[in-house]
C-alpha cells in the first residue's frame, strides 16, 4: 500500500467511525453497537470497503447493515466534508467476519481444555 493509500485509508477509518457513531440517529444502528474496524481502499482510491463489527448478532446486525445502506449517501458526503481528496471513492459497507471468526476459535481452545481437564482428572 502506498503511504498516500495508507493516509486515505487512515482517515477515512477515523471519519466513517466518528459519523457512524456521532451523526447517524437510525435507532438500528444505536442497537447493534456498530464499530468500523478496518477500511481497505482500491490502488486508484476510486473504491473503499468499509468493514463493520457489531456486539449483536443474528437480526440486529442485519438491520444495522441495511440502515447503514439507506445512509451510505449521507456517510459519503460527510466523509466528502472531512476527507481532502480530488475524487471521492465510492464506498462498500460490508461486515467484518474476522471478529466473530475468531471468536469461534476461542470457543473451540477453550472446549478443547475443558475435555483435556476432564480426561486428565478421570
Amino acid at each position: 500500500m502506498t503511504d498516500r493509500a495508507a493516509r486515505v485509508r487512515k482517515q477515512i477509518l477515523e471519519q466513517a467511525s466518528r459519523i457512524i457513531h456521532d451523526k447517524i440517529k437510525d435507532p438500528r444502528v444505536g442497537t447493534g453497537f456498530v464499530t468500523v474496524t478496518d477500511v481497505e481502499v482500491s490502488r486508484d482510491l476510486r473504491h473503499a470497503t468499509i468493514f463493520l463489527s457489531t456486539m449483536k448478532g443474528g437480526i440486529t446486525r442485519q438491520k444495522s447493515l441495511e440502515a447503514l445502506e439507506h445512509a451510505k449517501g449521507y456517510i459519503r458526503t460527510e466523509l466528502g466534508r472531512s476527507v481532502r481528496m480530488k475524487y471521492l471513492p465510492e464506498i462498500e459497507l460490508a461486515f467484518d467476519e474476522s471478529v466473530e471468526e475468531g471468536d469461534r476459535i476461542e470457543r473451540l481452545i477453550k472446549e478443547v481444555r475443558a475435555r483435556e481437564e476432564a480426561d486428565g482428572q478421570t
